[in-house]
């Protein structure tokens, strides 16, 4: 199967804040009226597959942009334009195979996990990485600044923990250094790796000393990524799942930042990492495992006094899947709610909606 990928640049877009805006008599008031999103340009790029759902990634970065996909043939392909420009310029990566390159592979499988992203650090040079789940650290990186043909492999960016890697993920820290993290593992057994990029060295080192998530080999964390929110704080949230089956997923939980690497709970208390199913303080909600989440069908908004409020489904007690709300109560005593008070859930107040 077939079909087109476009870009759509989007003169705004809206994240997902309006959900709590007004408390009022314990109720929650949304009103979206006046967002809006625009499409400005639709660009053809490339045929692409399409036999299965994969992440694919579009990057802008100044007055450029990239994208990162994989073709109708399957084979990764890279391309880069500046925005003034009409088309964007398209590589091919080499094509190789996990049984010749190290385990590594830019073909795709039948593996919607196998998304692709990048990143460009501070001095220009473009960043890539994608097609693993549960394969050895897959990454290239261009050999000069703005060239995305000059990309090459690079087989290791720390040197351990890099040979059973899924969902790879950049972002930027508030100095811009460009931190990388992915997890290290299988579903129900894997740990939160984060590194750190110097463009002075163009080397890679560990952010933390330790995983930033640690399922104990009992379990691993389904996590968001950390995200800058209107406090300045880094915030973060992730059920915890025991086996590859997405109904043992349990335990939402949370915690917060100010630079990634000192982390706080709900309350302002320092955690020790790696974080782990045993800091109970850290638990949002203490769904069972077929308690009726599943890997990140959660959100999370801060209420007009940063505090975190969380919109998640769950099992209710006759089995039926509902919507759930839950929002740190500074009483430090929460409980569950139907509009009414019921049974004690620690530090936050769910209730179902």
């Amino acid at each position: 199967m077939r079909y087109l990928i476009f870009v759509s640049i989007l003169s705004c877009w809206v994240l997902l804040n309006s959900c709590v805006q007004l408390y009022a008599q314990n109720q929650i008031v949304s009103d979206e009226r006046s967002d809006s999103s625009v499409i400005t340009q639709v660009m053809e790029i490339d045929k692409v597959w399409a036999g299965h759902p994969v992440g694919f990634c579009l990057y802008t970065h100044e007055e450029r942009q990239y994208v990162a996909y994989y073709n109708a043939n399957r084979n990764m392909v890279v391309g880069q334009r500046d925005l003034a420009d009409q088309q964007f310029i398209l590589t091919e990566m080499p094509v190789t195979s996990r049984k010749t390159h190290r385990g590594t592979s830019t073909v795709l499988g039948w593996d919607s996990h196998n998304s692709i992203t990048m990143a460009v650090d501070k001095a220009g040079y473009i960043h890539l990485t994608g097609n693993m789940h549960v394969h050895p650290l897959t990454y290239f990186r261009s050999t000069q600044p703005h060239d995305i043909s000059t990309l090459q492999q690079v087989w290791q960016m720390v040197g351990t923990e890099e040979d059973r890697a899924t969902y790879p993920h950049f972002m930027k820290d508030q100095k811009g250094r460009l931190i990388f993290h992915y997890r290290d593992g299988g579903s129900g057994d894997g740990n939160e790796i984060y590194n750190v990029y110097s463009t002075t060295s163009q080397t890679w080192s560990r952010l933390l000393d330790v995983p930033l998530t640690d399922g104990q080999g009992l379990m691993n964390a389904y996590q968001s990524q950390p995200h800058l929110m209107q406090d300045e704080w880094y915030h973060m949230y992730w059920v915890w799942r025991d086996t590859p089956d997405c109904a043992t997923n349990h335990d939402l939980s949370y915690m917060k930042s100010p630079d990634l690497i000192h982390w706080y709970d709900v309350r302002g208390e320092q955690i020790e990492l790696p974080a782990t199913l045993n800091q109970p303080s850290l638990i949002v909600d203490p769904i069972p495992p077929g308690g009726g989440i599943i890997n990140l069908a959660a959100r999370m908004v801060l209420d007009p006094k940063n505090k975190p409020v969380f919109v998640y489904h769950k099992y209710d007690e006759e089995g039926n899947i509902q919507l759930y709300l839950a929002r740190y109560h500074d009483g430090g005593v929460g409980h569950q709610t139907h509009y009414h008070l019921g049974l004690p859930m620690g530090i936050f107040r769910p209730g179902k909606y």
